[in-house]
């Protein structure tokens, strides 16, 4: 029988020690008693468990019931027993400072707001998916379950285009006009017919289905998501670049920045932005001449300290005309980059000099592949002779280490690079709307409750921005994720015992400083416990 994180046992009485360190007391049964040579008294000693936050009962491992198989077990009560509510306090506190509470009552009115408010707080925990949200909330909650997934399908359903235009404008209220906006633009496939934006495409599976295409606006002043909008696909016509842009107005989005996918790189679609005044950073593809052109120009020069943007990285721009438009393409060069690259090349070339020498014989059809890295002498019989061709070896990774991206702004490349960078921050949050089997697409039949479903994924979205610009330099020096960072303030639980006691474990080192980036400390997180 093993312990599970609501069960506690009485301490027994006699036969055990209790040994206390910095986090627990941990208590042992005393298994056998002696004297050793100089007669002072020994035991021998098995760990059964730790103390309880009261220090009254005892919590059991697997070891205790070998010795108390009856062991007397108190099961605390079902509901509110005990909680994670480190992620709740800061979802809560971000909302609360970021205005957005406020401009949830006031747009949704008090109940949906309280659910979009649940909505977002398992979005950013668990994800899109919200077929076992009854079971999140009873444990990461301080309430009782305030949304299931029959009161979330018709919360989603109920967000109306009007409310969430409204809300966009308070929103957007918020943010400096005169700074860019960037447009990271996404797309997804859905066989749903009852979606007004899906137009028919070949997805990448080759299967006939509709496809939508979202573009997320974000803030380059604050790093925060701003809006976002719904288009027709593809997104690769130049046609629905009006439609990408029909909100700007109406936005007062002046100075907007469209972040893209190299497979957007058209030359009409570019003309059409310069034409228009909007600017773009676009992935540039080093199989096109003129990008390819631009880093090898930019080779040795670009190792120079003027160009280093970061440990490990520089950055060089080369202006001209590319894809047919006057802009900058921004070469990039990461040395442990290149290193990885040429390690894997070499790799793969030892494994190709090992499959030749254990060959007796190689035809020209089976030669053709090892030719890229070896020089090959066949003779009629199929016998051969082989050596390393290492300047065929050395171009295969002249390049390596280098990326570019194609843009017209006029931003130098460390901040070019972090607007096409922020795009990883949408892929994360958005994606997951087409990743769970109770929100696919391609089972939902309901325009309403999908964008419904977005909307909500865009506030998520917020908040996860707002982790990731607080915590930036800690979790770049920490090597941590979004998700890291929620497992973490996850292990934070209240616990309701007996006589409606409630108790806090202590606080790590390491929650105490996600906190402290955000102002908070262990008074802040009881006196929100307290409002519960």
């Amino acid at each position: 029988m093993s312990s599970g994180s609501k069960m506690k046992v009485a301490l027994p009485t006699k036969g055990v020690a209790i040994r206390k360190n910095q986090k627990y007391a941990t208590v042992f049964k005393v298994v056998r008693v002696a004297k050793n040579e100089k007669g002072t008294p020994t035991n021998e000693r098995v760990a059964i468990g730790r103390l309880d936050e009261t220090g009254s009962m005892l919590v059991p491992n697997k070891n205790y019931w070998s010795f108390y198989p009856n062991g007397n077990i108190e099961i605390l009560p079902r509901h509110n027993s005990i909680r994670s509510v480190g992620v709740a306090f800061l979802v809560d506190h971000i909302l609360e400072y970021l205005g957005l509470k406020k401009m949830l009552l006031n747009t949704f009115g008090e109940s949906r707001a309280e659910h979009i408010h649940a909505a977002v707080l398992h979005m950013t925990s668990r994800g899109n998916g919200f077929t076992k949200i009854s079971d999140f909330f009873e444990e990461y909650s301080l309430y009782e379950p305030p949304l299931d997934s029959p009161k979330a399908s018709a919360l989603f359903a109920s967000i109306t285009y009007d409310e969430r235009m409204r809300f966009f404008k308070k929103w957007i209220a918020k943010h400096k006009a005169d700074y860019y906006w960037a447009c990271d633009v996404r797309s997804f496939s859905t066989d749903s017919e009852k979606i007004q934006d899906a137009v028919m495409d070949d997805d990448r599976r080759n299967e006939k289905l509709a496809q939508i295409n979202l573009g997320c606006f974000i803030s380059q002043d604050s790093g925060l998501p701003v809006y976002y909008a719904t288009y027709p696909g593809p997104i690769t016509d130049k046609s629905q670049l009006p439609d990408m842009t029909s909100h700007n107005a109406e936005f007062n989005a002046k100075n907007l920045l469209f972040a893209l996918d190299r497979d957007f790189g058209a030359t009409d679609n570019l003309k059409f932005m310069n034409e228009n005044g909007y600017s773009y950073v676009l992935g540039g593809k080093l199989s096109q001449k003129t990008i390819l052109s631009a880093v090898d120009s930019s080779w040795p020069g670009i190792k120079s300290t003027r160009f280093r943007i970061k440990y490990s990285l520089y950055a060089k721009p080369v202006h001209g005309r590319f894809l047919g438009v006057y802009s900058t393409v921004h070469v990039y060069f990461d040395p442990d980059l290149a290193e990885r690259q040429t390690s894997e090349l070499l790799r793969a070339v030892e494994i190709m000099e090992t499959e030749l020498s254990r060959k007796k014989e190689l035809t020209e059809k089976t030669a053709k592949r090892h030719r890229h890295y070896f020089d090959l002498d066949l003779n009629g019989d199929d016998a051969f002779i082989y050596s390393k061709n290492f300047n065929k070896i050395d171009e295969a990774a002249k390049r390596f280490g280098f990326f570019c991206l194609l843009s017209n702004a006029d931003l130098d490349g460390k901040e070019i690079l972090s607007i096409y960078r922020r795009k990883d921050v949408i892929e994360n949050n958005f994606v997951d709307i087409k990743n769970y089997d109770d929100v696919k697409l391609a089972r939902t039949d309901y325009a309403a409750a999908v964008e419904g479903k977005l909307f909500c994924s865009f506030i998520s979205l917020i908040v996860a921005a707002e982790i990731g610009e607080t915590l930036r330099e800690t979790m770049a020096e920490k090597s941590w994720s979004k998700d890291d960072v929620i497992s973490e303030l996850e292990k934070i639980r209240l616990i309701t015992a007996s006589e409606n006691r409630r108790e806090m474990n202590p606080m790590t080192k390491t929650q105490k400083l996600i906190f402290e980036k955000f102002d908070l400390d262990e008074t802040d997180l009881l006196a929100y416990l307290s409002r519960g």
